[in-house]
């Protein structure tokens, strides 16, 4: 309908909001049709060559699950960072359509810039397919984002990570990430070995929502 198409671009923007969920931005699923949208960007297979065996397992630094649980904590401040940029601006830059913007702080606001603070936890494939469905613009060299506001409810302190597969530049992991109203997201997370950079967070897929029965305390 004429309504759904000129909800599209803000429906489009909640859903790249809502894939970096585990890297910083709602901590909690919504309850409602949110849950149920796609929560995977767009990304590149990977891209080492599968062939090129033990030469290239060689130079891979060595990954546990702990090393991942710090590597979503701070691609977690990383986001937060980028979300939180010009959060409190009074009013929007300019609009693009019915969608208010403002450009981010000074310490993101050029491509160059966004892309080497992100991609010290991001991998290169994930950044651009984000920063597509997040509606980024650019304008005049600087970068700009939609002016929203988001919470950051996230508990990494007893976040967990769970080998599932290893394919030597390539692993997936479970994620499990407790946040607000008591309960526990889980995802599944594609860490990517960038050469020369290291291992870098690479897919997102959230996969359910349990009650958290640990709890907060003790």
């Amino acid at each position: 309908s004429p309504a759904d198409e000129r909800m599209s671009p803000m429906r489009k923007l909640l859903v790249a909001m809502f894939c970096f969920v585990v890297l910083g931005s709602m901590g909690c699923t919504p309850a409602g049709d949110q849950q149920a949208q796609t929560v995977e960007p767009p990304t590149t297979a990977p891209q080492q060559p599968a062939d090129s065996g033990e030469q290239q397992s060689e130079s891979v630094e060595p990954i546990d699950e702990q090393d991942v649980v710090r590597l979503l904590a701070d691609a977690n401040e990383r986001w937060w960072h980028f979300a939180s940029s010009r959060a409190d601006a009074e009013q929007p830059d300019f609009h693009v359509g019915d969608i208010p913007y403002v450009y981010l702080d000074d310490d993101l606001d050029t491509r160059e810039e966004f892309m080497a603070y992100m991609g010290q936890a991001y991998s290169p494939a994930y950044i651009e397919s984000f920063m597509e469905m997040a509606e980024i613009v650019e304008r005049e060299g600087r970068l700009a984002k939609p002016h929203m506001h988001t919470d950051n409810n996230g508990d990494y302190s007893r976040a967990t990570a769970k080998l599932l597969e290893d394919h030597g530049t390539t692993k997936v992991f479970e994620h499990r990430l407790p946040c607000c109203e008591g309960s526990v997201e889980i995802y599944q997370v594609t860490v990517l070995y960038v050469e020369g950079q290291g291992w870098r967070v690479d897919q997102v897929v959230h996969q359910s929502q349990i009650p958290d029965e640990s709890g907060s305390e003790g």
